[in-house]
């Protein structure tokens, strides 16, 4: 299958030598490199053009005069270069890649027409050692819970030969012996997308993200409309990267445990975070007493807390009104009843 590769960058010259080095050993038929520069305000653009002039994978190298963010980059780079392919894969600058991950996850997309997306088994970089490979799991996929909030699942868990054990016994393997596990979505740090799923969304144009969310949360999105319209997601843990995440999620879903995480966020993460969680439940979370009694229990500790985070939110509430007008036209157009996302919502 023809795939297209995706890296938006901005300000990671420490990190992209080595996820250049990762993809020198890498096996990745058929594809093509396409990079866009964030407007980066360190030597990343320097890095980029002494990497890619050795690059063997075919490339093209674009860069933005602003910072576009995550979802603007990578939106302008599938709207250049993406309709073209039969996947497209998202690369975080801040990865190392085994040599095979992107071979298993092209093999299982191509015995899996109806997978939406797949991904890798996400596993911590730890930039502290000399390798920087450790044993814990960044992220499994998504996980989302009964209040509506969505989690990195398995996330700073020990990975173990058990474990790999109790993931076989739930997962099916396919006629390459590869095996996999169904997951309610893929997180954004390293995706890999089917063109004609994207493409099938009620609203589609031409973009893999809604443009509305800048950064964060945009993967939450993405990941309910795909189960609304009938498409299915998975992990595959035989393949594997390696992802720095500057912040991590919690290990649980209690309420102190999304305290203690929220506290550690730039006002400005704080911000879009809050924003583009409401326009996720807005525009797609069925609604029922669990997601209202917890989005106003947050909506309380930041009142008291974080103020100013409630304000950033009121100033978009024009935008609110459009995801709900776009709820509409995805509710008109789903392939699957609330009662099936439900069972998600464990």
């Amino acid at each position: 299958m023809k795939l297209s590769i995706q890296l938006v960058t901005w300000n990671g010259a420490r990190y992209l030598p080595h996820l250049f080095a990762s993809l020198r050993h890498a096996a990745i038929p058929d594809a093509t490199l396409h990079v866009l520069d964030n407007a980066s305000t360190d030597d990343t653009r320097a890095i980029l053009e002494k990497e890619l002039s050795t690059c063997v994978i075919p490339h093209t190298f674009d860069t933005a005069l602003a910072n576009e963010g995550f979802v603007g980059g990578h939106n302008r780079l599938f709207a250049q270069y993406g309709p073209d392919d039969e996947l497209v894969l998202l690369v975080n600058q801040d990865m190392m890649v085994e040599p095979d991950c992107f071979a298993r996850l092209i093999a299982f997309m191509e015995n899996h027409p109806r997978a939406a997306a797949c991904s890798p088994r996400l596993m911590r970089w730890d930039t502290t050692r000399a390798d920087g490979k450790t044993k814990v799991i960044d992220t499994l996929g998504l996980r989302v819970y009964r209040s509506g909030r969505v989690m990195d699942w398995m996330s700073g868990i020990t990975w173990s030969d058990e474990l790999a054990q109790t993931l076989a016994h739930s997962t099916v393997s396919y006629p390459a012996g590869e095996r996999y596990v169904e997951v309610f979505g893929v997180s954004g740090a390293m995706p890999c997308f089917r063109v004609a799923a994207l493409c099938s969304l009620p609203g589609s144009d031409g973009s893999i993200f809604d443009r509305h969310f800048f950064s964060y949360k945009e993967d939450v999105d993405l990941a309910w409309r795909l189960r609304h319209m009938g498409w299915k997601t998975y992990t595959v843990p035989g393949a594997v990267a390696y992802h720095d995440r500057t912040a991590a999620s919690p290990r649980t879903a209690g309420d102190r445990g999304a305290a203690e995480q929220w506290n550690k966020k730039s006002e400005l993460v704080r911000n879009y975070s809050y924003r583009n969680h409401w326009l996720v439940v807005l525009k797609n979370t069925p609604w029922h007493a669990a997601v209202v009694w917890f989005e106003l229990k947050k909506a309380l500790y930041l009142l008291f807390r974080a103020p100013r985070v409630l304000w950033f939110c009121f100033q978009s509430r024009k935008l609110f009104r459009r995801m709900i007008q776009q709820r509409r036209l995805l509710m008109r157009a789903r392939r699957v009843q609330p009662i099936e996302l439900r069972r998600w919502m464990t």
